[in-house]
């Protein structure tokens, strides 16, 4: 279940058959059926296209797109601007990998334990080098849970010898390597211990032609396996005009339209057709997706990183990341090679491994309020515009975009008043709604609580901006009866042995007071000794005296 879909839709719905077999009753030859768009690619002459054409359920007819894959960009700068290594220690050993991810702050996420896990990213590309080293780690822990060739209709994603032209594979390899590979001093992704599914979606040539319709299919067949994102480097154009980038023409942008309805995050590459405005290229038109920009080390935009609007006026990209020199696995040489590679291929698997790590560390964060956290964080959300977007990410800022609270104190006795804090990013909000606990609510954005009984209160904070965030903290105040029993002295209501351990503890280990620490005095003799924790043993297995309660 994604973004609470969690019932039949419209997209769920198959293609009805009797239209499908009366259309390859024509001799036109089925390609592929897409559910989501309610139609099929066909290999078919003009008689039988006209004969199709014919048919009352035949809506609108048209020809798969191509595309004419662009030249990896080269800059005829002298210095190159290659990547750093890191001037501090740092837990993992990123290599010059390190420069293209510190611009993005993941380095700070993996040190607090989050790297993609248990986030599944499909990866629409070229195909891919399996048995480089970038990927070793990915196939030893299974994460790697499925993969498919809509080129060759199999289910092997590296080249194949004898029908995949050489090189095949060799994008693919690259822009997976950036975005979840794992070899440390050479290079390390994002999303490194994320779970993976390889889509081979893309065929190479001399003309460098790619289907659309191959792309549609893969999306829906990641759909079924439960990705929750998409990284595709893939975009179209040279079958479309500037005046089909409204959002709502081009087939693999109404296909990524349907991904963010159903709760997919689609992060694909703007395209590499800057400086002009106006240089986009489908998908990254469409709605609630991340298109993505590149930037080079400085953070300044690459010179060839397509430039928005939408042809309806939209701001695009969406953000941006590093884009020129970014440290990737190589598949033209062994199984340990390394390159720099440029366009907005790379800085778009920068992006989605960095969402993937978001996921992660809020599990509960919707497609949309990943879009939303990463774009309302970037370095220039204050002010977008066509070159940057909303900017350079910060995966750390991100982490902490939505909803959160404080409180000025968590623990103490009946009667205890606590204040509150609204600390929620990014301001303002709609609306505030607190939920204390014990029954009682505030519409207040900082209120002040007072709690009057003893017990664990779970607090919730829902506020509303362009939709509802929730969060709850769990145990977040904890109220302890004024009045205490002697042996009680984790303030529990009971007197066990969690108490012989609790008093042993602190005599002997350091560990924490009694809370009141009158509670430990079992014999009602100081100091606090060896004759207490006795007397506390003799009283819960020997039917000793009992300790005094008020």
């Amino acid at each position: 279940m994604k973004n609470g879909i969690n019932k039949v839709v419209f997209t769920d719905l198959p293609i009805c058959r009797d239209y499908i077999s009366q259309t390859a009753g024509t001799g036109a030859k089925l390609k592929r059926k897409s559910k989501w768009l309610n139609a099929v690619s066909l290999t078919a002459d003009k008689n039988q296209i006209n004969e199709i054409a014919k048919f009352p359920f035949v809506k609108k007819i048209q020809l798969v797109a191509r595309f004419k894959k662009p030249s990896v960009p080269i800059d005829n700068r002298v210095d190159l601007y290659p990547g750093i290594v890191p001037s501090v220690e740092t837990a993992l050993d990123y290599g010059v990998s390190w420069t293209q991810l510190n611009m993005i702050n993941v380095p700070i996420m993996h040190q607090l334990g989050f790297s993609g896990q248990g986030v599944i990213i499909a990866m629409l590309d070229t195909g891919y080098k399996k048995s480089h080293e970038a990927f070793s780690a990915a196939f030893a822990e299974g994460r790697v849970l499925a993969e498919y060739d809509f080129i060759r209709n199999d289910g092997n994603t590296q080249d194949e010898p004898g029908e995949d032209l050489s090189g095949q594979h060799n994008h693919g390899t690259s822009t997976w390597s950036v975005l979840g590979g794992y070899s440390p001093g050479s290079l390390i992704g994002p999303a490194f211990g994320a779970k993976f599914i390889l889509a081979k979606t893309e065929e190479i040539g001399l003309e460098n032609q790619i289907e659309e319709d191959n792309w549609v299919a893969a999306v829906e067949w990641v759909d079924l396996l439960g990705a929750d994102i998409i990284s595709s480097s893939l975009s179209y154009s040279d079958w479309y005009t500037y005046e089909d980038m409204d959002g709502a023409t081009c087939i693999t942008t109404l296909m990524a339209n349907t991904a963010a309805d159903l709760g997919i995050l689609l992060v694909n590459s703007i395209g590499n057709g800057g400086p002009d405005l106006g240089t986009l290229s489908a998908p990254s038109d469409a709605f609630n997706i991340l298109s993505c920009g590149a930037v080079d080390v400085f953070g300044d935009i690459a010179y060839f990183s397509s430039r928005g609007p939408t042809f309806d006026g939209r701001i695009k990209p969406e953000v941006c990341a590093m884009g020129y020199n970014v440290q990737s696995a190589v598949a033209y040489y062994d199984d340990t090679g390394y390159i720099y590679s440029s366009g907005t291929s790379f800085s778009t698997p920068l992006v989605a491994g960095a969402a993937a790590v978001l996921l992660s560390a809020n599990p509960t964060f919707t497609a949309y309020q990943i879009r939303r956290a990463l774009m309302e964080t970037a370095d220039q959300s204050s002010s977008p515009d066509n070159n940057y977007g909303w900017g350079i990410i910060d995966i750390s800022d991100a982490s902490n975009w939505g909803v959160n609270f404080s409180a000025d104190t968590t623990i103490g006795y009946d009667t205890l008043t606590v204040q509150f804090y609204d600390e929620s990013y990014p301001m303002p909000t709609d609306y505030w709604r607190w939920y204390f606990g014990d029954g009682d609510t505030s519409i207040v954005q900082n209120p002040i609580h007072t709690y009057r009984r003893p017990g664990n209160y779970d607090v919730t904070l829902k506020i509303q901006t362009f939709g509802t965030l929730i969060r709850t903290k769990k145990n977040f105040i904890k109220i302890y009866s004024s009045e205490f029993c002697e042996g009680d002295l984790d303030n529990s209501g009971e007197t066990d042995i969690l108490d012989v351990i609790y008093l042993i503890d602190y005599i002997y280990k350091e560990g924490p007071p009694p809370d009141p620490i009158e509670a430990a005095d079992i014999d009602g003799i100081p100091p606090l000794n060896i004759l207490d924790i006795v007397y506390l043993i003799n009283y819960i297995y020997k039917n000793g005296p009992s300790p005094v309660c008020p």
